[in-house]
This record gives structure tokens, C-alpha cells and sequence, in this order.
């Protein structure tokens, strides 16, 4: 019988042979994908349906896998294998850390000294689809080549390892990628336990780091040359430090530097608000990507109102979170007038006083923008004199209306404000109505007529509720078919977009509503453009834009009548379909709303069964892994409820429940812990004091008892826990100061962080202003509006949202004096 003979070079070895047959697998593919940029493509070809490898898991395969580059590559080697005349350069810390062979091998002589063994008759194809394994935990094996790779394996102590690798990936019939990642993992986990156990023993390790300190640490220059391009050109220079092998790290913490050797070796990082920065300014000096990778996804989760400063620091102080910054933008944009009423922005520079009003993409009212900047210069009135002079001139003061601009001249004692012309309101407006709101003039309502004209189409138009007149957009033609109320309509930073459920629906575009013009309606207004969809589209479905997409989910099929869980979506910029993962069941009727731009939730709906229940189940879309996936369910069924997102939870609140109408409760959801809160709001049925103003204190009621200030009195009808603006002498045993105020057609939404319910019922009457109520999410807290202009009285659907700042001045423009009194709907 043939064997292997090994021959290890070194200052006293002796030749060892091994009883193991001659091995000629020559008929035998053993190829192997050697490089780390094939190894990535393997890793990378998972189906969709497989669950991704936590950081952790990822990191350590890519460590191990660029290491096998680097032995590929004969990079930082120390040791060399030979197998039957072929050279395989390789690392003795690797070797050591995989296989008992060479760990009891290096410990018989002088480490320093030991740098060959050679097995003279060994396949090299063998050697190298086993060292491929000892590395990775990966290699290509079928019946023929199982056989010389155990005989090999069980002299270099891997044996039960290939073997578990062979009977549950190899041959077990059906074995998924998940099973090879969970094996892969195990082998991962081994050595890279053994590589950090040698950096803290000082075992095979060819350098040394010099902290702050003094202190002096041996590590492995593969292990730092695998994870930090820093190192890896350092070591392949002729630098003072390579020939020292030490490298001095005192610009950087101790503490910091044990963290990152942690890392380094394990993938294992604790990042908090306390070490992020240090630990991104040594990631950022080392060149260490993945950990910069983990620290940004870290930031990007902490996004919240209460981290906002803490992230900005880091934003601006960092030019690598580039893609931080343009999420942090888009944050600001949505949130910035709460972040405005917060202390730390009275203490900004007047540099970042610059940024914030030179951004004309932020969703808030000029009147905001300009209070923002007022409230800062009054913190440090003498010293920000001048800086507040040159700042004024960011502020669009053609978009606040001029009685509110002279009156916080006056008030505020800053005579600059008195030389901006503000905009000029068409109606006579009292100054109070005008600072009541002043802080919603950047809201619009996107509507679509239910009754039809002598033009035989429906309007779609769009009104500023504080500024101006009804502006009609264009007409879409009908057929035969009335405008339902679930009609999705969707406003893109590229146009409008608005579903038209005829006999065929279709999503329909038109590009910049907001400079529509004041025309009468006349059959040269354009039409909407068709945008034809690749598959069959359903109505009574929910629209949710996310990036450069527009969602269609659910619905009714217009060609079987019956309810389907598909998702459509359709790419703005590119003008394309496609079609997405299924949800978990059917429903139309259904609420959906985007959640910072990561996850898509829908509630409730309408099922498919004969009885037509409603449902109050709740599915989460990613659609990074494209899957739908159920979350906890609401307290009760809904269906045609509004959704919105505040303070990282999810508002849903009124809707339908089978006969009855409106659920009574606001329920409120919490994605971080997949939990359900109850708060008591109704949008069907709201109350106010006869006669009084908005201004005053609060009457809080609930079921048969009201409390003002404190004070406890007996209601019989209310069912409401808001609170309502009242006096505190008014006399609270009489229900009759109470009006009750019935919304049968609302629409609810938030506008800087407060809950605003739009009075659809109100079209009923074409005297009367339309009503508004603006309720506080965390107190209850409520007042009713009015807006300044009459609208039509055949708007029945629509949506109103908040405007950027750019888009209030283009479309302000618009409306001038001769254009109104043109004006006709």
C-alpha cells in the first residue's frame, strides 16, 4: 500500500509518514472558485426566499474568504504545503486556527523557524480543494473526489468536519443554500474563535501596535491586511513601520483600539451614542469599510426626532456618511418645524442657520420658516444683529401673506420685516384668521369632482386652502362608470398621479400641477396621460410611493370582480412595471402607508370571503427581500381608514366596520416593539363649545364625564377623549353648550406633528368655508379652522398634504388678481 509522506522543513524536524494511499483523482473536476471575487458572486446567487446572513455572519465569511485570496495570492504567507512537487504558499495562524495537525506541528519546534511540509503524494487538486475547506468551510465535492479528500482530512484532524460537510450539504437531497451558509457558519465561527484566542495569546503573530499609552499588542498582518486597506498597502510598502513590524496607533483611543481588534477578528461591535463617533473616526483613518458599513446602518436606525442633533453633528463632521447626509435631508424636510421648537436649535451657528433656510425642499409654511429665524436671532439678539439681516433675504417673503408679516413686525419690534412685500390675500381677512393660519399656508388639496359637468368629465384640481381659489388641473373623461371613493391619488415630487377606475383602469399622470393655470373649463384643457399598465389593474386598492416607485396593492379586479393580493409597482423615472411579491391574503378596501422608507404596512380591508368580512390583520412588505410578512393585528376590523406615520408610530384611525361606521377608537402601532395602543380620538364625531373660540383652556371628555381644569362634570352623549378649547367659567352640567360636529366624509392625515382632519360633508353647503381640525396626537388637544376661500361643492374625494417650499412659491405665482376672478368651478 502506497501512503503520504510528509516532510516538514525546519531546524529540527524529522520526516513523518502517514499509511495513506496514493491519490489520482486526475478524472475528477476538483476546481474550485479561488478567488474572492468568485466567492462573492457564490455568496451572492442566493434565491430571494433565503433568509440573509446576519453582519456578523456576513463579515466573518468575507474575512475568511479574502484570507483565501490572500494565500491564493501568496500574500503575507509564512508556511508552505507541497503536495507532490506543486507549492502552496499559506498562513500559519490559519493553519493552526483549522486543523490539529499543524497547531500540534508549530508547537513541537521554534515557530519562527518552521516554514515547510510537504506531502508527497497528495493529488495538489486535493490540496487545494482542502485548503479551499480549511479556510472557508467550502468546496465543490462529488462521489469521486470525497474519497482522497477524507484520507487527506483525516491527517490534518478535519475529517468529522468534511464528512458533516458531505452528509448535510453534499449528498443530502434538497439541501438549500441556507443549510450550506449554516455549516459554513460553524467552520467560520471555529477559527476565527482560534485566530483571536492567538492575537491575545501572542501566538503566530508578526506584528505589533503601539497605543496612546505605550502599551504594545501582537497581531496578525493578514488578519488587518484581510479587513483594512490601510494596512494591507502599509504592509506592501517599504515603510519605517514594516520593517520595525510595529505600528504606532496613538492618534487613536486604547479603548477604541481594543474595540476594533474585537471586530477585527470576530465581527462582534457594541456601537453606541457614547463610542460612534471614535469609532468612526478610526474606521474612517484605518480604512476599515465594514465597519463603517455597520456604523452607518446604526446611524440611518437611530433616525428619530430625539437623536436628530446628535446625528447632525456627525453628519457634517463626516464627509464618508454621504449617504447619511441625503436621509438625514429628507428628515429635516419632513420634521423641521419640530425641530425647530427644540433647544439645541436656538444654539446653531449662523452657518447652520444658512443651511436650514437655504433648503427650499422642506415641507413647512414660509410663516414657520420666518419664526424659526426669528426665535434664533432673539436667543443672542446682540450678536447674531447682522447675521439675521443677511439671513432674512432666504426667506420667501412673496409666500407670507402681508397682514401677518406687519403684524410680526410690530410685535416683534423688528422694523426689517416691514420692507418685505408679503403676499396679498383676494379676501378681506381679519389679522387673527391669518395667524391662526399661518402655519398650514403650505398645504394643498389635490381634489377630483363626483358629480359630473355639462363637459361629460370629471375635474381633478387642486386649491391652497389659505391662499387662493379651486385651480383646475384637467379633465378626465368618463365612461359610464361614477369616481370611487378609494381612487388612489398620488402626489410625486414629478407630478400627480391619480388611478381613474373606469371600465379598464388605468393610472393616470399629469406633470406639475401646481402650474395649472385658472381657466375656465373649456375642452382645450388637456387630459390627464394614460399610463398603461402591464398587467390588468384592480380599484378600490391602496397607493403608497416609496423612492422612485408608486405601490398599487390589492384591490378589486375590474375582469373577475373579486379580490386579489397583488402588487403592482410602477417606476416614475424609468416609466416601467413590474410585479411585486404577493401579500398574505386578499383585501380591498385596504390602508397602506409608507414607513420611513424601509417597510410598507397595510391594515385592514375587506376580505374575499362570500360574507365580506372585514378584517383587522396586518401585513409589513420589505422590499429589500421583496416578501410580505403578517404583524401583530389591530384591536378591531377596518376598512377605508386613514394611516399616517408620527414619532416613529403608526396613527390608523376611522374607517368602516362592516354596518357600523367609524371603529371608535384610535388605534396606535409601535414597528419597533409590534405592539397595539388604544387612544380614544373619533373623526366622525367631534365637539366644541357653542360660540366659543378656538383659544381657551381644555375640556377633556370621556364616556359620561368631562374635566375642566380639574373639575369633574356630567355629560350623557359624548364618547370622546380629546381635548376641546373652553373657557374655565363656562358651566359644564348644560349639554347644550356642547355642538356636536358630524364629519360623514373625512380625510385625516399629519401635518407637522399634528393630526389634521379635513370635512369632506362641508361640500354640501356652498356658503360655508371648509372646516379643518387639528388635534394634538399626544395631548388630544383640538382646534377647529376655517379656511379663507369657499370651495365647490362637488369635491368628494381628495388629499390633502403638506407642500415644499418651492412648490408653494410656484404655485403662488400663479394666482393673481384678474386670473381669480376668472376662476370657475
Amino acid at each position: 500500500m502506497g501512503g503520504i509522506s510528509s516532510k516538514c522543513t525546519c531546524a529540527s524536524s524529522a520526516d513523518q509518514d502517514h499509511p495513506l494511499d496514493l491519490l489520482h483523482p486526475s478524472d475528477v473536476d476538483l476546481s474550485l472558485a479561488a478567488s474572492e471575487e468568485n466567492n462573492i458572486q457564490d455568496s451572492e446567487s442566493r434565491t430571494d426566499d433565503d433568509e440573509p446572513d446576519s453582519p456578523q455572519v456576513s463579515y466573518q465569511l468575507s474575512l475568511l474568504e479574502t484570507l483565501n485570496s490572500f494565500r491564493i495570492d501568496g500574500l503575507f504567507t509564512d508556511f508552505i504545503i507541497k503536495a507532490n512537487g506543486t507549492d502552496f504558499p499559506a498562513h500559519k495562524n490559519v493553519l493552526a486556527a483549522g486543523s490539529a495537525f499543524f497547531r500540534e506541528l508549530f508547537s513541537k519546534d521554534d515557530v519562527s523557524q518552521n516554514t515547510c511540509s510537504e506531502f508527497e503524494k497528495v493529488d495538489p487538486r486535493t490540496m487545494e480543494n482542502i485548503l479551499n475547506f480549511l479556510y472557508t468551510g467550502k468546496c465543490k465535492l462529488d462521489q469521486l473526489s470525497a474519497a482522497p479528500m477524507r484520507k487527506v482530512a483525516e491527517v490534518l484532524g478535519l475529517l468529522d468536519l468534511l464528512n458533516h460537510y458531505i452528509e448535510q450539504v453534499v449528498e443530502k437531497e434538497g439541501s438549500t443554500p441556507k443549510c450550506k451558509a449554516t455549516f459554513n457558519s460553524l467552520i467560520q465561527e471555529a477559527v476565527l474563535t482560534k485566530l483571536l484566542a492567538f492575537q491575545v495569546e501572542g501566538l503566530y503573530c508578526d506584528l505589533t501596535l503601539t497605543t496612546c499609552s505605550g502599551r504594545v499588542i501582537p497581531v496578525h498582518k493578514n488578519v488587518l491586511a484581510a479587513v483594512s486597506c490601510y494596512f494591507k498597502g502599509l504592509f506592501r510598502s517599504e515603510m519605517k513601520e514594516v520593517q520595525e513590524s510595529n505600528v504606532d496607533l496613538g492618534v487613536i483611543d486604547e479603548g477604541i483600539v481594543e474595540e476594533l481588534l474585537n471586530f477585527i477578528y470576530s465581527g462582534e461591535i457594541f456601537i453606541t451614542f457614547d463610542n460612534a463617533r471614535s469609532l468612526l473616526q478610526a474606521s474612517d483613518y484605518l480604512l476599515i469599510e465594514h465597519l463603517k458599513r455597520r456604523i452607518i446602518d446604526f446611524v440611518k436606525d437611530s433616525s428619530t426626532l430625539a437623536n436628530f442633533w446628535w446625528i447632525y453633528s456627525l453628519v457634517r463632521s463626516f464627509v464618508c456618511l454621504d449617504e447619511v447626509y441625503q436621509e438625514m435631508l429628507n428628515f429635516v424636510c419632513n420634521h423641521f418645524w419640530s425641530i425647530a421648537r427644540s433647544g439645541e436649535f436656538l444654539e446653531i451657528t449662523d452657518q447652520d442657520m444658512r443651511w436650514f433656510l437655504s433648503n427650499d425642499d422642506i415641507l413647512s409654511s414660509e410663516a414657520q420658516m420666518l419664526e424659526s429665524l426669528i426665535c434664533w436671532y432673539k436667543h443672542a439678539r446682540e450678536e447674531r444683529e447682522e447675521s439675521f439681516k443677511r439671513l432674512l433675504n432666504l426667506i420667501h417673503m412673496t409666500s407670507i401673506p402681508d397682514l401677518y408679516l406687519k403684524k410680526l413686525a410690530v410685535d416683534e419690534n423688528i422694523d426689517e420685516l416691514s420692507s418685505f412685500p408679503g403676499y396679498k390675500l383676494k379676501d378681506d381677512v381679519s389679522v387673527d384668521e391669518v395667524l391662526k393660519t399661518a402655519h398650514f399656508h403650505n398645504v394643498v388639496l389635490f381634489g377630483l369632482t363626483h358629480r359630473l359637468h355639462y363637459t361629460h368629465s370629471y375635474n381633478l384640481c387642486f386649491w391652497l386652502p389659505f391662499a387662493g381659489p379651486w385651480s383646475l388641473i384637467a379633465r378626465i373623461p368618463h365612461n359610464k362608470s361614477m369616481l370611487a371613493n378609494g381612487t388612489p391619488l398620488i402626489y410625486t415630487n414629478s407630478g400627480l398621479y391619480v388611478q381613474v377606475p373606469w371600465n379598464n383602469p388605468k393610472l393616470a399622470f399629469h406633470r406639475n400641477p401646481l402650474t395649472a393655470r385658472h381657466l375656465l373649463p373649456t375642452p382645450c384643457v388637456a387630459p390627464t396621460t394614460d399610463i398603461e399598465p402591464c398587467a390588468p389593474m384592480t380599484f378600490d386598492c391602496a397607493a403608497v410611493t416609496m423612492g422612485r416607485y408608486i405601490y398599487l396593492i390589492g384591490g378589486m379586479s375590474m375582469q373577475e370582480v373579486s379580490e386579489v393580493k397583488t402588487v403592482q409597482r410602477y417606476d416614475v423615472e424609468r416609466q416601467t412595471w413590474a410585479t411585486v411579491a404577493d401579500m398574505c391574503e386578499p383585501r380591498y378596501e385596504l390602508t397602506a402607508v409608507n414607513y420611513k422608507d424601509k417597510y410598507i404596512f397595510v391594515f385592514g380591508g375587506m376580505d374575499g370571503s362570500a360574507h365580506r368580512e372585514c378584517l383587522k390583520t396586518v401585513e409589513k412588505y420589505d422590499p429589500l427581500k421583496d416578501r410580505w410578512s403578517y404583524v401583530k393585528s389591530m384591536h378591531q376590523p377596518r376598512s377605508s381608514a386613514f394611516a399616517f406615520v408620527h414619532s416613529d408610530m403608526i396613527f390608523v384611525i376611522g374607517g368602516e366596520r362592516g354596518e357600523d361606521i367609524t371603529p371608535t377608537d384610535c388605534e396606535v402601532y409601535n414597528p419597533a416593539t409590534d405592539d397595539w395602543q388604544v387612544i380614544r380620538i373619533q373623526v366622525n364625531k367631534l365637539y366644541m363649545l357653542r360660540g366659543q373660540s378656538e383659544e381657551g383652556s381644555c375640556l377633556h371628555v370621556t364616556s359620561n364625564e368631562c374635566r375642566v381644569n380639574g373639575k369633574c362634570g356630567c355629560l350623557e352623549t359624548a364618547d370622546l377623549a380629546v381635548a376641546l378649547p373652553v373657557q374655565s367659567n363656562i358651566a359644564l352640567h348644560d349639554p347644550a353648550i356642547l355642538e356636536e360636529a358630524r364629519i360623514t366624509r373625512p380625510y385625516v392625515t399629519c401635518i407637522n406633528g399634528t393630526i389634521v382632519i379635513l370635512d369632506f360633508s362641508t361640500c354640501a353647503d356652498g356658503q360655508r368655508k371648509a372646516d379643518f381640525y387639528f388635534v394634538n396626537p399626544e395631548s388630544g388637544d383640538f382646534r377647529v379652522l376655517r379656511s379663507l376661500f369657499a370651495w365647490p361643492t362637488d369635491i368628494s374625494y381628495g388629499a390633502i398634504m403638506p407642500l415644499s417650499r418651492k412648490d408653494v412659491m410656484k404655485a403662488l405665482k400663479d394666482y393673481s388678481a384678474q386670473e381669480a376672478s376668472k376662476s370657475y368651478l
